[in-house]
């Protein structure tokens, strides 16, 4: 009956193991692949601590199966060190929608596939008030051509991301970014406009599924602002 407590570490590596080679080679679409990868985590919380469990109380009994199992919880533990304890000191707001334009005047054009469901947008800018401070609009000295033509230039330069449509008389860029792993996309907008003898640049970054993003749209504004300042 031995291999019934290496069951639990089964089950995880087998779940892992499919979401992550289902998502490498593309078998699976990015919800389904991300839905077994996130089971074999959540299986691998909810066995390690019940096989830790398992093995205090074993201990404070002297039970001879103490020994089985500790070993049975080494890998759904490893499993929880290498995915979730390094992102506990990454708390992110649970929204999946970041902009520059905290008057939520920046909106995806019609042809960006809409999300059901949404959280009220009020209380969606307001998590990202006090989650993402420093997200922020990019005032640049450049007139808005110029400006536009750089934004344009700095999208298409980033690492999976891919420019859709840029329309320089309305300011706007249109683009996707793709997750590299699960293939999640997500849509991006850039808009310059005149702001004094200058240009005013917003950015706003969704994701396509899921509640939460990890951070990852925030990271995506980030990385396009840095980009653009020191190109």
């Amino acid at each position: 009956m031995g291999w019934l407590w290496m069951l639990p570490s089964l089950i995880v590596a087998g779940l892992v193991s499919v979401g992550l080679l289902g998502a490498w080679t593309r078998a699976f679409e990015p919800g389904v692949a991300w839905g077994f990868f996130l089971s074999g985590v959540l299986s691998a919380m909810a066995s390690a601590f019940a096989l830790a469990a398992a093995g205090a109380i074993a201990t404070t009994r002297a039970a001879p199966w103490r020994s089985t199992a500790v070993r049975a919880a080494a890998f759904p533990m490893a499993v929880m060190l290498l995915v979730i304890v390094p992102n506990l000191g990454r708390l992110n707001p649970v929204i999946h929608d970041v902009t520059t334009d905290l008057e939520d005047s920046l909106q995806f054009p019609p042809e960006v596939p809409e999300r059901a469901n949404e959280h009220p947008r009020e209380d969606v800018l307001a998590a990202q008030r006090e989650g993402y401070p420093d997200v922020q609009p990019l005032i640049v000295p450049e007139p808005p051509a110029e400006s536009f033509a750089r934004a344009q230039s700095v999208a298409g330069s980033l690492p999976n991301w891919q420019v859709l449509a840029a329309d320089p008389q309305q300011g706007l860029i249109r683009a996707t970014a793709t997750s590299q792993l699960f293939a999640f996309v997500d849509d991006v907008v850039i808009r310059v406009r005149p702001e004094g003898t200058g240009s005013r640049i917003d950015l706003r970054s969704r994701s396509r599924m899921g509640e939460g993003d990890l951070g990852a749209n925030a990271a995506r504004v980030r990385l396009f602002l840095d980009t653009y300042r020191n190109q």
